[in-house]
C-alpha cells in the first residue's frame, strides 16, 4: 500500500491516511530514506534514517526528532554514539570529529557542557567541566602524560610560565 507522502513514497501501515506503525520511507530523487516506527505521520519509536549526505542515524525518534539513544555516522567519518534531545546531542554520549579527535562526555543543546575528555589525534587530552562547547575548568595533558596547562572560568593558564 504505498503513498505519496512528504515529497516522497512511503509504504507501511497508514491509520486515517497517514503513517502509523511500521514502515519505509523513500525521498523522490532517492537520496533520502526513513525504516522504522511512525505515529501521526512523524518517526516515533525506533527507526534509521539515511540522509541526503550519506549519513545515517539509526535509534530513538520522538514525534519526528531524534530523542533517546541513538548512533549516527558520517561518511567523512564524524560520528556520535549516544543520547539525544529534541535532534540534538543531550546527555552522554561520544563525539568523534572527522580529524580523529574526540570527545565522550556530557552535552547539551548539543555542545560540550558538562564532565568530558576532548582527546586530540595525537593523544593529548584536555579533560574537565565544559561549558557552552569549551574547557571551563580543565586539564590540558600533552601525549606523553605531561600537564602542560589548565582552562579556569574558560580562561587558558599554561604551566610553568
Amino acid at each position: 500500500n504505498d503513498l505519496t507522502y512528504n515529497n516522497g513514497v512511503y509504504s507501511g501501515e497508514v491509520l486515517d491516511g497517514i503513517p502509523s506503525g511500521a514502515g519505509n520511507w523513500i525521498s523522490n530523487d532517492g537520496l533520502e530514506e526513513y525504516i522504522g516506527e511512525w505515529q501521526d505521520g512523524l518517526w516515533h519509536g525506533e527507526g534509521t534514517h539515511k540522509a541526503s549526505d550519506g549519513s545515517i542515524n539509526s535509534g530513538e525518534y520522538q514525534l519526528g526528532q531524534r530523542n533517546g539513544q541513538s548512533s549516527w555516522d558520517h561518511p567523512d567519518g564524524r560520528k556520535y554514539v549516544g543520547e539525544y534531545r529534541d535532534g540534538k546531542m543531550h546527555g552522554q554520549g561520544v563525539h568523534t570529529f572527522s580529524n580523529g579527535d574526540v570527545y565522550a562526555g556530557v552535552f547539551e543543546h548539543g555542545r560540550q557542557h558538562g564532565k568530558g575528555t576532548y582527546t586530540f589525534s595525537d593523544g593529548s587530552i584536555i579533560a574537565g567541566d565544559w561549558k557552552s562547547g569549551k574547557p571551563w575548568y580543565a586539564e590540558y595533558t600533552n601525549a606523553t602524560g605531561q600537564v602542560i596547562g589548565q582552562y579556569v572560568d574558560g580562561a587558558w593558564n599554561e604551566l610553568g610560565n
